[in-house]
């Protein structure tokens, strides 16, 4: 070049007129010699035509007179250039870098930007950082990001943020990620978010966006912490995905707070997993959510823990999913919470499958509405359970099913209490079972009630 360094840039006035093409004439020494001032009075287009191989010249002190309008001029070459400088980059002039050379810059490139550095990025630049980029950058740099930068990471880099950074971020950060962002996130990102921090920064509506894949990523630690307030937004689809471990820790509270829509279509598996404690502070919500198949599912263990409100709260639909050893082993403080509507479903097997004293545990009401069609598969021992009170509720219709070992089982004072219109509808192969001791019992007007036939 002809001119010296002194006559081109002696002025801001003169710097105006140095074309971009005399700036690519210069060589690296000439631009070595560039004074802070001079540097400062280049215009974006002038520090464009700076051959990228010059910048390596740039001095510290150089590189930290770059602002705004002369980092605008940035090229990802330029950059890479005097990458041995690049910490004397100002926040300012970071600022100032294009988005269209900030999305070019490598991922080990932009690690080295310190958390000042990153701090100067705005929220259009931080869109557009790919993932790899992301995922360069410090904890400490990351928590540098306003709430509005925290959202303007887009979707697809969203998943380059590691654990670590999410970590680093507040609650009110974390918080202020969008719907689309955090239903991004991998099962190993929401897996290792703190705790306290994921209940702290998610609501409901928040947990309700996770993807079915990163929902598998929640831990028991996650869970056991999690209220009404987190569950409420978990969807079938996100429990069915969660390791039986991790569902079998969510507290009581917790678990109320799934909806019904929700909890009657859990799995098999995950409604067998429900420990003694879930199912016994169930609410009766939930129990009536309960279908056929999941109450097949659970354990006799587990049907005792659901208690005689749990039972009493199952639907007609899910009553006939109880099996005969769930039956078998229901315990009399349960079955007392049988209603009347219940009892009338039961098969005749499944009657027959409770113990006489769970049978004995059954409502007056409850005993009137066994199906006329069933009373035949009582089993004797379940008869010798009815007291007077009992038989007196018993119908005309159920009476007449009575075989005559199950009337012979009758005690003493429930055969006492059979009035006429009871009596008359017992058959003769019936009565004909009674103990002598059982007649001698009758009383005289059930004596004279009895018809020639009977006699």
């Amino acid at each position: 070049m002809s001119l010296s360094i002194g006559s081109l840039f002696s002025s801001s006035g003169n710097v105006a007129n140095v074309t971009t093409r005399q700036m690519k004439d210069l060589t690296s020494a000439q631009v070595a010699q560039l004074g802070t001032d001079q540097i400062g009075w280049l215009s974006s287009a002038q520090i464009q035509g700076i051959d990228a191989s010059d910048f390596r010249a740039l001095t510290s002190t150089q590189v930290s007179a770059l602002q705004s309008t002369q980092a605008a001029g940035l090229e990802v070459a330029d950059i890479s250039a005097m990458l041995a400088q690049i910490s004397f980059l100002t926040t300012d002039a970071v600022r100032g870098l294009s988005t269209q050379t900030l999305s070019k810059i490598s991922a080990g490139i932009l690690s080295q930007f310190s958390s000042t550095q990153i701090g100067g990025l705005t929220s259009d630049q931080v869109a557009v950082l790919s993932a790899a980029q992301l995922g360069s950058l410090s904890a400490a740099s990351v928590d540098t990001f306003t709430t509005d930068e925290i959202r303007s990471i887009s979707t697809a880099a969203i998943t380059g943020l590691t654990t670590a950074q999410l970590n680093a971020l507040g609650s009110e950060d974390l918080a202020a990620l969008s719907s689309a962002q955090i239903n991004r996130l991998t099962a190993k990102q929401v897996g290792a978010l703190d705790a306290t921090h994921l209940k702290n920064a998610f609501d409901s509506a928040d947990i309700a966006v996770i993807n079915r894949g990163a929902a598998s990523g929640l831990t028991t630690a996650q869970l056991a912490a999690f209220g009404t307030e987190e569950t409420r937004g978990l969807s079938t689809a996100q429990i069915n995905a969660l390791s039986l471990e991790a569902f079998s820790n969510l507290g009581t509270d917790a678990l109320n707070g799934l909806s019904t829509a929700a909890f009657s279509k859990l799995s098999n598996s995950v409604i067998a997993s429900l420990s003694s404690s879930a199912l016994n502070n169930l609410s009766t919500d939930l129990a009536a959510a309960l279908t056929r198949t999941q109450v097949s599912a659970l354990s006799t263990a587990q049907i005792n823990q659901l208690q005689s409100d749990g039972l009493r709260a199952l639907t007609t639909a899910a009553i006939a999913g109880l099996s005969q050893a769930q039956l078998a082993g229901m315990a009399t403080n349960v079955s007392t919470g049988f209603t009347s509507v219940q009892v009338a479903r039961l098969t005749g097997s499944q009657l027959s499958s409770l113990s006489a004293a769970a049978f004995g545990g059954l409502a007056t009401d409850a005993l009137r509405a066994i199906d006329a069609g069933t009373v035949g598969s009582l089993t004797t021992a379940q008869v010798a359970q009815l007291a007077s009170a009992d038989v007196d509720a018993l119908t005309t219709a159920q009476l007449a099913k009575f075989t005559g070992a199950q009337l012979s089982a009758l005690t003493s004072d429930a055969l006492r209490s059979l009035d006429a219109s009871q009596q008359a509808v017992l058959g003769n192969t019936t009565l004909a079972n009674m103990t002598s001791t059982q007649i001698a019992l009758l009383g005289s007007d059930q004596v004279g009630s009895l018809t020639a036939d009977q006699i």
